[in-house]
């Protein structure tokens, strides 16, 4: 295939962009394997993201980079991170690896000033996820300002399902180990954002808690008895029902220990100090 320069038509969304087309290839052969299959077939090539991430990567393809300093001076920290997310996610899309790991880090450096959202925090991970096999310092840091996120967050719940999202135990077992630092059991039981299973992996874990005498809330572990925790999923006297397929049929009562036997299931921890990252190890992620 020919690398004679030309201009390209490509459709994003309803939109069609004319770009040059060996710029487009500099950035990743990706676009070229698109536009050689788009013009043997009489086609324009369309590509699968959002017309804005794209008129940005085009910014970012047609830039000097040595505006980008200064860009960085004059522009508020909410515009850099969406302009580098928009960048970063068309980049990803079509293997401009280089471009996907110089943006991901300028986002990384931003996380610190800005209050980002935990969609866009999720949006990050997966991009940081995705260039793991080239640097895995990216999606380390990703996780560990998520963490903070968490740590800082009056209302840690939010968090839970970001967290289950990007199926990342880790930091699900944080948002579930300050659930239980800042919510009463009440709390927990009532809260509609939770599901059976959150409210399941919870109350077992404030359980295995009290079973191992770590005390890091004010309202649990101490105020639930084994006992409880059986009548909880037995008799639904909490108002929810097991997840499909759980079962915990009790047996004869006379039967029954004072600490019932809890499932056995593990969840891998941040780095937290010690009473905590024991707290976490003991939050069971199923």
């Amino acid at each position: 295939m020919s690398h004679e320069d030309s201009i390209v038509s490509l459709r994003v969304e309803d939109t069609e962009f004319k770009i040059s087309k060996n710029l487009l290839i500099n950035a990743s052969p990706t676009f070229g394997d698109l536009l050689e299959y788009a013009t043997r077939n009489g086609r324009v090539a369309c590509l699968d993201v959002s017309a804005q991430d794209f008129r940005e990567f085009l910014w970012f393809l047609n830039a000097n980079p040595s505006t980008f300093d200064a860009y960085a001076t004059q522009a508020d920290v909410e515009a850099q991170f969406l302009r580098w997310l928009a960048v970063a996610t068309v980049a990803d899309k079509y293997i401009a690896t280089e471009i996907s790991r110089w943006t991901v880090k300028k986002m990384i450096e931003l996380l610190p000033r800005y209050d980002r959202s935990s969609t866009q925090l999720v949006r990050l991970y997966r991009l940081a996820q995705g260039l793991a096999r080239v640097e895995l310092l990216l999606i380390r840091s990703v996780r560990l300002h998520w963490a903070r996120k968490i740590d800082q967050s009056p209302d840690p719940v939010v968090w839970i399902i970001p967290a289950r999202d990007v199926g990342d135990n880790s930091l699900q077992a944080r948002a579930y180990l300050y659930v239980l630092k800042r919510h009463s059991v009440l709390d927990i039981a009532e809260d509609a954002r939770l599901d059976n299973l959150d409210r399941f992996r919870l109350f077992v874990g404030a359980a295995n808690m009290r079973d191992n005498d770590i005390n890091v809330g004010e309202y649990v572990p101490s105020v639930l008895s084994g006992t409880l925790l059986w009548d909880m999923f037995t008799k639904s006297s909490m108002g929810f029902e097991l997840p499909d397929g759980m079962d915990l049929s009790a047996p004869d009562r006379a039967h029954v220990p004072a600490h019932p036997p809890l499932p056995v299931a593990s969840a891998s921890s941040c780095v937290t100090e010690n009473t905590e990252r024991q707290a976490e190890d003991i939050i069971f992620v199923l």
